[in-house]
């Protein structure tokens, strides 16, 4: 199966912000994640970008949450304050 992956607010480069992966069927964002740093070549391990806000065709999911074909996860840092 094939999803559109975005990065928003997470440390990889602007040429890295979206994406499209080809996963097996039933992947979970998790799994997608990991693709994500070996596919990219990203800077940032699969441990810190599970530490971040998901969210599947605009619906907040979890990293153990299942992909379908043609799902848009997008990845957002989870904001912090005081």
């Amino acid at each position: 199966m094939k999803i559109d992956v975005r990065f928003l607010c997470v440390d990889v480069p602007p040429d890295k912000s979206r994406g499209e992966l080809e996963l097996p069927d039933g992947a979970s964002v998790g799994a997608a994640l990991e693709c994500c740093v070996t596919e990219y070549g990203l800077e940032i391990s699969a441990a810190e970008l599970k530490k971040s806000m998901f969210l599947i065709n605009k619906s907040a999911a979890s990293a153990e949450d299942t992909l379908n074909d043609g799902d848009l996860l997008t990845v957002m840092r989870t904001l912090a304050g005081g």
